[in-house]
């Protein structure tokens, strides 16, 4: 849902204008990710309807609201660096989740350490830092479709690195959020030209 509403918040607040392309662009995304990720193959059927599933789709949700709110900050803070945007949203999150290791104890020493700062400093601040990088220079409705680039590549690397074999209906997910992305980009490209 993140990337409907980071076009829905640009056009909203800031009056950006999303185009037919963008907007059908996405919804195919959307239709992408949900076979892409073993939906149409009942990857979802243990999961049924408890308290806990209805729960962890609400704090989804509402982490979508944010980080679609979290995007277009980054898009409009002009005068703020990506390191800037990216050491906040760390510090942030930091803050907001110490309490974690109090109740379900620290990792021991030695290399569960080094592996937390890596996903801390390379996974995380890193990809951020390049992410806020990117998301300045484009509108909200290309940033949008863009978002579509982490499920398909979480899934070609999951098939590339870990040897997953793709269903016919996840490899026809994947192809469909890749073809949305490249109409996507040669439309831009049609116009600058």
């Amino acid at each position: 849902m993140q990337p409907f509403l980071v076009m829905a918040f640009g056009a909203l607040w800031w009056k950006e204008r999303i185009t037919r392309a963008q907007g059908i662009a996405t919804f195919a995304c959307l239709i992408g990710l949900a076979l892409a990720s073993g939906w149409v193959d009942g990857a979802l059927t243990g999961a049924g309807w408890s308290s806990s599933y209805l729960w962890g789709i609400g704090l989804a949700l509402l982490n979508s609201v944010g980080y679609a709110a979290l995007t277009l900050i980054a898009n409009r803070a002009r005068g703020v660096t990506p390191l800037a945007l990216a050491w906040w949203q760390c510090a942030v999150g930091a803050v907001v989740l110490v309490w974690w290791p109090f109740v379900h104890g620290w990792p021991p020493a030695g290399p569960a350490w080094a592996w937390l700062a890596g996903l801390g400093a390379i996974h995380t601040g890193l990809a951020y830092v390049v992410l806020y990088a990117g998301v300045a220079r484009l509108s909200a409705g290309r940033v949008a479709v863009l978002q579509f680039v982490y499920p398909a590549s979480a899934v070609a690397v999951e098939w590339a690195v870990y040897g997953r074999a793709l269903s016919p209906s996840q490899l026809a997910g994947v192809l469909m959020m890749l073809v949305a992305l490249v109409v996507v980009g040669t439309q831009r490209a049609a116009r600058q030209a």
